[in-house]
């Protein structure tokens, strides 16, 4: 019977012993069995071995990058070579970073089908485990004996909570990928409110509005609050920079750090992944790929029923469930009956204008003298935002900053 993944990686902290290698094992999904088979093998024999899955915590944001550096601090790169891993673009990709690094490559066959190409090979032919004959246990032993031989790694990566079980309390799991905010969200304490409870009982809320009035910003302060309410956290994906319908499901795989695998849809991998797992996905502007947006969503939660969606976008979905909320725009000063500075700047859109404009330019301040011109800019973009048309905040506060400042 295979031991769980868990326990190998436990075996492996147990028995490794100090002269121990530190192993990056470069695998396809199809030949995962054959792998825990091998890491409780290696852990046997003082081997620690460093394992995406159990290396990472789910939702990992930058999973390419840790992988990097994964690869470039192990000794030794053991290939779990097969038909499935020969086509895996990861694998290829771990092994050209171990070829950078002069990274030693040892070969496992967990398949029949043997596949020579440009790769920095560390054993001849003859001494090639074949995981399902009879040189299994000799093989190992010889792959054992030149990874002992090799320099030792760097001290920092031998300590044994690096490698700690994912579900080991010590292990400090990332429950989300949200950027830090750099400027205070003004003015939208009501929406906050209003969106996070239609989150608490519909699953797809898609913020709805005119570009730059503030879609993004409203969906990060909920999705920053709902973090510790997610199980398995809240995560980010960002579209705004696609423009292949194609991409998204792989744009939401590398949020949550999925690895897509040769022989099976991406979609399939998705599914799999977020079933019985509770989180909040945040899609970020959806509006130029709504199609793609709306098929993902759909399929994603009938497939995932503990999964819900926070979208942005200048049109809704049109998915089965969807609750839109319509972002409006903040209250604006009344032009004909001008307030004083100290009144006008408790307006919210007086208020972010100020705030903004600050930030540009230092010491910028509400006068009498700006007073109107600030007043029409807030009142103007409302009304471009009203008509549905995009006018970003930033672009009218530098127009404004650049113009008059006199009443």
């Amino acid at each position: 019977m295979l031991e769980s993944p868990e326990t190998a990686q436990m075996a492996i902290l147990s028995t490794a012993a100090p002269e121990s290698s530190l192993v990056f094992v470069s695998y396809a999904h199809a030949d995962q069995e054959f792998v825990v088979r091998l890491l409780a093998d290696l852990a046997a024999r003082g081997v620690s071995c460093w394992v995406d899955r159990q290396g990472l915590p789910p939702g990992t944001p930058d999973w390419e990058q840790a992988v990097r550096e994964a690869v470039r601090d192990c000794r030794a790169l053991l290939l779990v070579a097969s038909p499935d891993s020969r086509q895996s673009r990861y694998v290829k990709a771990e092994l050209g970073l171990a070829e950078l690094h002069g990274c030693t490559v040892y070969p496992l066959w967990a398949a029949g089908e043997q596949w020579l190409e440009s790769i920095p090979l560390g054993l001849s032919t003859a001494q090639f485990v074949d995981a399902r004959g009879e040189r299994y246990d000799r093989g190992l032993a010889e792959i054992v004996a030149a990874l002992r031989a090799l320099p030792a790694p760097p001290a920092a990566m031998r300590e044994a909570e690096q490698f700690a079980p994912a579900s080991a309390p010590s292990l400090a799991k990332s429950k989300h990928n949200l950027p830090a905010a750099l400027s205070s969200l003004i003015g939208r304490a009501r929406e906050q409110g209003e969106v996070r409870a239609l989150l608490g009982h519909e699953r797809l809320v898609t913020l709805t509005g005119a570009g730059g009035i503030g879609k993004t910003r409203l969906a990060l302060a909920v999705a920053a609050v709902l973090v510790d309410q997610q199980l398995d956290g809240v995560w980010l994906v960002e579209l705004a920079a696609l423009s292949d319908p194609a991409l998204v499901a792989g744009a939401v795989a590398q949020a949550l750090g999925v690895r897509e695998e040769p022989g099976h849809p991406l979609l399939t991998t998705l599914i799999d992944y977020l079933k019985g797992r509770k989180l909040l996905l945040v899609l970020d502007n959806c509006e130029h790929l709504v199609a793609a947006c709306a098929a993902l969503v759909g399929a994603l939660l009938r497939a995932a029923p503990d999964l819900r969606v926070l979208a942005t976008s200048q049109e809704g979905l049109e998915v089965s469930g969807e609750r839109r909320y319509p972002v409006p725009s903040l209250p604006v000063p009344d032009l004909v009956h001008l307030a004083a500075p100290d009144q006008l700047a408790e307006s919210a859109a007086v208020a972010l204008f100020v705030a903004r404009a600050g930030e540009r330019r230092a010491g910028f301040a509400l006068t009498i003298q700006n007073r109107r011109a600030v007043a029409q800019v807030c009142t103007g973009l409302a009304a471009a935002w009203a008509e549905g048309r995009a006018l970003p905040l930033e672009a009218a506060i530098a127009e404004a900053l650049e113009g008059p400042t006199s009443e």
